[in-house]
């Protein structure tokens, strides 16, 4: 049997404390004195680079960011008839791709029948 514990009606035994009561205090204080320990750590780190960043983090601080405002679709069906059509006529026309170059795009039906014949050509008969 165990020492320190105390009979219970039944005859069981039980402790009187779970933890020490001191060594949960000192649990506490240590706790408590890392937690002020950190922050005043913090707030020195925090003041030292804000002295570091000058004039710079001050206009920073008190200036609100400029952001655009989003462009949104306002009517998609439309945008996306008009994406359509810009392809369809890319594939299916003839055009520039870069004129100072001379390079042109063809329709895509004769550019995959060059693509057949160029390739036919270089196997020989």
């Amino acid at each position: 049997m165990t020492s320190g514990g105390t009979a219970a009606p039944g005859g069981d035994r039980y402790e009187r404390r779970d933890v020490p009561e001191r060594g949960a205090w000192y649990f506490v204080a240590s706790f408590i004195a890392a937690m002020v320990v950190l922050v005043g750590g913090i707030t020195l780190a925090s003041d030292w680079l804000w002295r570091l960043g000058g004039d710079e983090a001050a206009q920073m601080a008190e200036r609100p960011a400029a952001t655009a405002a989003p462009r949104l679709e306002t009517n998609p069906a439309a945008d996306l008839a008009r994406l359509r059509a810009d392809a369809e006529r890319r594939l299916t026309g003839y055009g520039w791709v870069d004129r100072q170059a001379g390079i042109a795009h063809i329709p895509i039906d004769q550019a995959m029948d060059l693509v057949v014949t160029r390739a036919h050509e270089d196997k020989g008969p």
